[in-house]
């Protein structure tokens, strides 16, 4: 444990935090007017940061840390999450031109999808214990 404890984001404010360039953890952070942001690439670049050393803490959303942990081989238990912020919620947007037969199709398949159980399946791959949306 590197023995941070923050109990506000004020706090965290404090300390170089590691995130995706043009990510939703990086514009909350540009938001919030955090000035020792460490852009980078990637989520691995990110991680890699944060797992040196050269950034004090990691932003980023739980399905993207709990991946880059397996696939790095660092146990949940070798971190500790130390705030949760607010998440975004995703959406899926169609051009104004987009014919609306293309948009009920869609809705059609995504329908189909959580009654054959598919979506949930898709869903638990990516977000483990998260609530379906």
């Amino acid at each position: 444990s590197s023995g941070i404890e923050l109990s506000s984001l004020d706090e965290a404010k404090a300390l170089s935090v590691a995130t995706p360039n043009g990510w939703y953890t990086h514009e909350f952070l540009i938001k919030e007017g955090f000035q020792n942001i460490l852009s980078t690439d990637s989520p691995q670049e990110a991680f890699d940061l944060f797992i040196s050393g050269e950034a004090d803490a990691l932003f980023l959303m739980n399905n993207t840390m709990q991946w880059l942990s397996n696939e790095n081989g660092l146990a949940q238990t070798d971190y500790v999450q130390n705030l949760e912020v607010p998440s975004a919620e995703g959406y899926i947007a169609f051009s104004l031109d987009t014919p609306s037969t293309i948009i009920q199709m869609w809705q059609q398949n995504l329908d189909q999808m959580r009654v054959d159980g598919s979506f949930e399946t898709i869903w638990k791959k990516w977000y483990d214990d998260s609530p379906l949306p």
